[in-house]
């Protein structure tokens, strides 16, 4: 005997459309598996749930995400031709791993002026922060 067909509509209770996210969302995951194995594809999913506050990915490997994930991108942009938000850079990747150095510039350079700035207190006296005492 087969399962009951639900009834496609917007589930008022959180409980039941929690739970009906995360099974569908268990079916959506195993079917794209089998999808990419049985007809040799590349296949990428997200899902983002509000009530969960989450992001769902698949697959879950993140070196594999990004592959398939720059893959599309490069096909796409090439397929944009003059369009391209960046022209400098052939590859999404890279134009990924020069803003990940910048930003890793910007970290080193934070750090720097912090320990300057705690090296400046530390060699300061106390009374030079509190102020030298007053005589009465």
């Amino acid at each position: 005997m087969g399962r009951a067909k639900l009834e496609t509509k917007y589930r008022e209770d959180r409980r039941a459309r929690l739970t009906t996210y995360l099974n569908r969302l268990k079916g959506a995951k195993k079917k794209a598996g089998e999808l990419s194995i049985l007809c040799g594809v590349d296949v990428l999913m997200v899902s983002c749930s509000p009530d969960l506050n989450a992001t769902n990915c698949w697959p879950e490997d993140p070196s594999s995400f990004r592959s398939i994930a720059d893959n599309y991108l490069c096909r796409r942009w090439r397929k944009l031709g003059p369009f391209l938000p960046s022209p400098a850079f052939p590859s999404f990747h890279e134009e990924l791993t020069a803003l990940e150095a910048k930003v890793g510039e910007a970290r080193e350079r934070i750090c720097l002026l912090g320990s300057a700035a705690s090296e400046e207190l530390s060699d300061s006296s106390a009374s030079d922060v509190i102020g030298k005492p007053t005589s009465t």
